[in-house]
């Protein structure tokens, strides 16, 4: 369980974040039950963490300069491992609400929830999702995404207009169809098939 403290930070880290914002036409959207789809993506994350947990542990173990407790090196590694417990979320959400933020608590996965309620939009509209899901954009109706990129992670806004430009694709549903039969946090997709080969079989 997190201390009073470390809740405390983490609440300021999101706020931080969450500065450039209109409180009135922002909605936080929130994971809520684990769903069976993206059973095989949980495994693969924990195996992933648990990966990294060790390789921390042994760099824990290495001789410090200075007399440093941690080395600067892992901190980052470790922050980037740590995921917080549903009962420490529970408590953001409710913070987050109390500052005046609009708080969704999904059923299940929020990047599915946050793509039906995008359905009936369209590319002349205003809405943007934030997200660090690279595949958000490929969803039926989302049609702009921001997402944290280069080492001071800045927002830039990515149009689907302008990705479908890119990889020489003539409708939305083409590169929906691509993110389908491309590895992502659903499906394995078609073995031994990247995007690039994926997008050029759509393509035709």
């Amino acid at each position: 369980m997190l201390t009073r403290q470390d809740y405390r930070h983490i609440v300021q880290e999101i706020t931080g974040s969450l500065s450039m914002l209109d409180k009135d036409k922002t909605v936080l959207h929130f994971d809520g039950q684990p769903s069976v789809e993206k059973s095989g993506e949980r495994e693969r994350r924990q195996k992933d963490i648990e990966k990294r947990l060790k390789a921390i542990r042994i760099d824990l173990e290495k001789p410090t300069k200075h007399g440093r407790s941690i080395p600067r090196r892992v901190h980052r590694r470790i922050f980037n491992v740590f995921r917080p417990p549903p009962e420490c979320l529970t408590q953001i959400q409710g913070e987050l609400e109390a500052m005046g933020w609009k708080v969704c608590r999904c059923a299940f996965q929020a990047d599915t929830y946050i793509g039906s309620c995008c359905q009936g939009s369209d590319e002349h509209g205003d809405c943007i999702a934030i997200t660090r899901d690279n595949d958000l954009i490929c969803f039926h109706g989302i049609w702009r995404v921001a997402m944290p990129v280069g080492p001071k992670r800045e927002l830039m806004v990515f149009t689907k207009k302008d990705i479908l430009e890119y990889l020489d694709l003539p409708s939305p549903l083409h590169l929906l169809l691509a993110a389908i039969v491309t590895s992502n946090d659903y499906g394995n997709g078609i073995r031994f098939c990247g995007i690039k080969t994926n997008v050029a079989n759509v393509r035709g």
